[in-house]
């Protein structure tokens, strides 16, 4: 992974070329956008996984854009959401996260500069999500016919 130094060094280079992973943001637009992301984050634990992805254990009451959670339904929110959807089944106890805390994969500079930048990396694909549908394989059909 390219160090901080790599980053601007490569910013300056591309500033009269065409560089993808710089065209997007300015390296101060993304300090701003991990800034904001990372306000009261309150980190637990970083495990690595089994594919060497590094996850971060977050407090729930301390997670990215988001206020306190409620832990607890009232218990006529608990009995309209069972007549709805069914009886509410806790979550199995994580294998990488102590109880309290939400495994997440935590944006870095890295991962937004390899995206081409931060209107990219918050794109649903590299064009911003209007990328054509796959087409059905031949032989499978196109589906049910009305």
């Amino acid at each position: 992974m390219p160090s901080i130094i790599d980053l601007y060094v490569s910013a300056a280079v591309c500033f009269a070329m065409s560089c993808p992973a710089l065209a997007q943001s300015e390296p101060d637009e993304i300090d701003q956008y991990l800034a904001a992301y990372m306000k009261n984050v309150v980190v637990v634990r970083q495990v690595t996984d089994t594919h060497g992805q590094l996850i971060s254990c977050v407090d729930i009451d301390h997670q990215p854009f988001a206020g306190p959670a409620r832990r607890e339904l009232s218990p006529e929110g608990k009995a309209m959401f069972e007549r709805g959807f069914g009886p509410i089944v806790p979550p199995p106890p994580s294998e990488l996260c102590p109880a309290g805390s939400v495994a997440m994969i935590l944006p870095t500079r890295e991962q937004i500069v390899y995206a081409g930048g931060l209107r990219r990396f918050m794109s649903k694909s590299p064009d911003g999500g209007s990328v054509a549908p796959l087409q059905p394989a031949s032989g499978t059909g196109s589906g049910p016919r009305r």
